[in-house]
């Protein structure tokens, strides 16, 4: 029995997506085929609290951010 949940399926390919290097932020939800502002505050900013992203610049609001895997 799986017991993944599918947040962790989605966290999974994101990793996957932004592995060895930077991804735009519209680059990720168009490969999810997920809404951009849910992407950003569902998945981004927790994961790159946690640290299992990190950002191409400090400032999380700034046009053009992009997301690695840490």
């Amino acid at each position: 029995m799986d017991n993944v949940t599918h947040k962790e399926k989605i966290e999974k390919e994101i990793i996957r997506l932004c592995d060895k290097n930077f991804k735009a932020l519209g680059e990720i939800a168009a490969a999810l085929d997920m809404n951009k502002n849910t992407v950003r505050s569902v998945y981004l900013y927790p994961m790159t609290k946690a640290g299992t992203l990190k950002r191409s610049t400090q400032f999380p609001f700034k046009s053009g951010t992009k997301y690695t895997s840490a």
